[in-house]
């Protein structure tokens, strides 16, 4: 959760006081996996919800050439086996960090 620092005064005296941002909502990545058949067609299709649209997804990992060109780009096609990494930011700056196992 972000928070934002706020200065008071309050009879010539001033205080500090962390209250959280108007962004409470969650950042949230839900994921489907398949798994490879024939050694390069697994997919990671991703759904983004909570946080501040818009959102930006880095992709990193495994032996596949990732999507990575468009940063709102989600899903990844034509995976190999391997470990693939995914960071998702929203517009205010969150971000949380995936590990997906392509088998």
């Amino acid at each position: 959760m972000t928070s934002k620092l706020f200065l008071i005064a309050v009879f010539g005296l001033l205080f500090l006081s962390l209250k959280p941002a108007s962004n409470t909502h969650t950042l949230v990545v839900k994921e489907k996996i398949t798994h490879t058949k024939i050694g390069g067609d697994g997919k990671i299709e991703v759904t983004i919800t909570g946080g501040q649209a818009p959102y930006r997804c880095t992709w990193a990992g495994g032996t596949s050439k990732l999507n990575i060109d468009e940063p709102q780009e989600k899903n990844q096609n034509g995976l190999k086996k391997g470990e693939y990494f995914l960071i998702v930011y929203d517009r205010d700056g969150c971000n949380v960090t995936k590990k997906y196992r392509v088998k």
